[in-house]
């Protein structure tokens, strides 16, 4: 009798919110079929320390991949593990030619690549990671040139200490696992209580406006 009240409660709950939008379809959905979901900007604006913007990304979900464009370069993010994902932070659009990112900072991905949207392959950056059990990160492999990066020394949060021999530091709100910043080899990059990049400092100094918002689920 459960499973059929159940059967006859999710139409009526995804008539209720026809009106909605489909990302709050897609949460209703994911709620009730119990399924991790992990929240991405729909679009992000990069702007200059005087305030003038110097680039859109416009994103969207296929599947597992969060894709990213800002109109010569696409970045696709494929997750390999929700629940690793949602205890990492979502790095701002770029790795490619914009370069902005702390790619150890991810977590859940199974694949980071930057192409060319005119010339799908030329690509720019091209990484695949793996994880231990605790969805630490274990390496970070770039296909372009065959460089393997390996991690074995993390905070209490997951996080790796020694990113190709510097020190990363980490600085976290009250009761949150994920940093609140990032420092490394004068870089520091600043997150919003969703993870979500919001500001970068690496000599020059930029922020970054969020706004809309896509899940990507298991």
């Amino acid at each position: 009798m459960k499973i059929y009240a159940l059967g006859l409660l999710l139409p009526l709950i995804i008539f209720a919110n026809c009106d909605g939008s489909s990302d709050d379809q897609n949460a209703v959905l994911a709620l009730l079929l119990n399924k991790k979901c992990m929240n991405f900007p729909k679009n992000t604006t990069v702007f200059d320390s005087g305030g003038d913007p110097l680039v859109e990304f416009s994103c969207s979900v296929s599947g597992k991949t969060y894709i990213c464009s800002d109109g010569p370069s696409i970045q696709y993010r494929t997750y390999s593990s929700i629940e690793g994902a949602l205890l990492g932070v979502v790095n701002p659009p770029g790795g490619g030619g914009q370069g902005f990112g702390f790619f150890p900072s991810q977590r859940g991905l199974l694949r980071n690549k930057t192409v060319s949207a005119s010339n799908p392959t030329n690509i720019s950056y091209n990484f695949i990671y793996t994880y231990d059990f605790a969805h630490r990160l274990v390496s970070a492999f770039n296909a372009i040139d065959s460089n393997d990066r390996v991690y074995g020394d993390y905070d209490l949060n997951g996080f790796p200490l020694d990113v190709d021999g510097i020190s990363a530091n980490y600085s976290y709100d009250p009761g949150n696992k994920r940093p609140s910043s990032i420092s490394i080899g004068g870089t520091n990059m600043f997150f919003d209580t969703n993870g979500w990049a919001i500001g970068l400092e690496d000599g020059d100094i930029y922020s970054f406006q969020n706004s809309g918002s896509l899940q990507v689920c298991d």
